[in-house]
């Protein structure tokens, strides 16, 4: 059954930013876009996983693995206007197993750009939450995104990977240290009031910013957060007179296209005297256009540009990483077993029914109408059939060799028929557990 399971995703490993804003899909388009994902050819449930970092698509459904793979693939290429032969080579491909593992190590955040953040462990959980309200989960996708849940809380709880945990916001900060000896010696404008930007925030505060100034397209919301640090908050339209006075931007706004561009600041560097001008872009679409960072004396890093200051601290905590991948591991193995489980259960009920209906119609013959006896053979026939069939019902949960030997199981005792009406027991089951009583 994992077999059928699928990932497909870029993420900043793969991709630069410029690839990676292109493919991002906006929050208001999400729910058709998974929709569309589980109606392939081949699919039947699915969630669409778009972060800055990161688009991923899982499937689950009856296609084979390559065949939905690259359905998955043209998919999101044809969705977001990329051509296929610019996507493919940033595109990473894992189904069965890998899929299995690589879910689990990004809610864990052990693919993450900043090793042990927890911002992606809400937006993997915001991702399942829009994919149910959708209609595109059900029983296998929804068991393999709790136990990546449930993963990423035992690492949180059983390693380090969490002490000191930074974020994309916080490194910008440390980037913004690393440019200046001092922040309390620096007007610093904090653009945009979401979540990056009120990480940001905080960890300025944290770090000793001396004067920091927020705005935000919603005045209310660059209010708020200036006022939780005893700020300024200041009028967007104003961005132009800002820009003349201040020594940094930390920038992550929603916005789909450039904010900062090169006709806003080319004029105003004659007015800063051509003091330098720092730019941290961690928003995916950018809000720093590229051809900003051609003026002279300003100076633009993207989030691209903060995985160097992370390095360090990941190597600082390998210890905590093999930790955590070595339960990732173990996670895998049980998802497995259970899948494999729910695989063959058609196949294994339908094994013993066959002996027991077989054992039935042998006993009858041999009792005619006679009742003597009758208990204590139907005891020793139900004892015979759990011996005889034990070792054939453990081998076919084997990860590795169970489906084999089911598909052997249905040809040897003839049980297309009856696993066919399992099956679909099981599945009317499913539904009516999903729908209520």
């Amino acid at each position: 059954m994992t077999a059928n399971l699928i990932c497909v995703g870029v993420n900043h490993r793969t991709a630069a930013v410029e690839l990676r804003e292109r493919i991002a899909f906006p929050a208001e388009t999400l729910e058709a876009n998974v929709r569309e994902m589980a109606s392939l050819p081949g699919a039947e449930e699915a969630v669409l996983v778009s972060t800055c970092n990161r688009v991923e698509a899982y499937v689950c459904g009856s296609g084979t693995g390559l065949d939905l793979l690259d359905r998955v693939t043209r998919r999101i290429a044809q969705s977001r206007g990329v051509p296929l032969e610019k996507l493919n080579p940033a595109t990473y491909r894992h189904e069965g197993a890998d899929a299995v593992r690589h879910l689990l190590r990004v809610s864990a955040s052990l693919d993450s750009l900043v090793l042990g953040e927890p911002q992606i462990l809400g937006q993997v959980k915001e991702a399942f939450q829009n994919a149910r309200e959708a209609g595109t989960v059900g029983t296998l996708l929804t068991r393999v995104f709790e136990r990546a849940f449930k993963t990423a809380k035992r690492i949180r709880t059983e390693t380090g990977i969490a002490r000191n945990a930074v974020s994309v916001g916080t490194v910008a900060v440390d980037l913004a240290r690393n440019i200046f000896a001092s922040l309390a010696d620096c007007l610093v404008l904090v653009v945009g009031a979401g979540k990056m930007g009120t990480l940001a925030a905080r960890h300025l505060a944290a770090s000793g910013a001396g004067r920091v100034w927020v705005t935000n397209r919603s005045s209310e919301r660059a209010v708020k957060l200036a006022e939780e640090h005893g700020w300024e908050a200041k009028a967007f339209s104003d961005l132009s007179l800002l820009l003349q006075q201040v020594d940094i931007v930390i920038t992550s706004t929603g916005a789909t296209r450039p904010i900062f561009t090169r006709d806003l600041l080319q004029p105003l560097m004659p007015k800063r005297k051509f003091r330098p001008l720092f730019l941290i872009d961690i928003a995916v679409p950018r809000d720093v256009d590229q051809d900003v960072g051609r003026i002279d004396n300003v100076f633009v890093y993207n989030i691209d540009d903060l995985e160097s200051f992370t390095k360090s601290a990941a190597e600082a905590r390998s210890k905590d990483v093999e930790r955590a991948s070595a339960i990732v591991e173990a996670e895998v193995e049980q998802h497995l077993r259970w899948a494999q489980n729910l695989a063959v259960t058609p196949t294994i009920t339908a094994l013993r029914r066959h002996a027991t209906e077989l054992a039935a119609v042998e006993m009858e013959r041999t009792l005619g109408g006679a009742a003597a006896n009758r208990e204590v053979l139907e005891r020793f026939a139900q004892g015979f059939i759990n011996k005889l069939l034990h070792d054939p019902m453990t081998a076919m949960k084997d990860p590795g060799e169970g489906e084999r030997l089911a598909a052997a199981a249905r040809q040897l005792f003839n049980l297309t028929e009856l696993v066919v009406i399992e099956s679909e027991g099981r599945a009317d089951g499913d539904q009516r557990s999903q729908d209520g009583p």
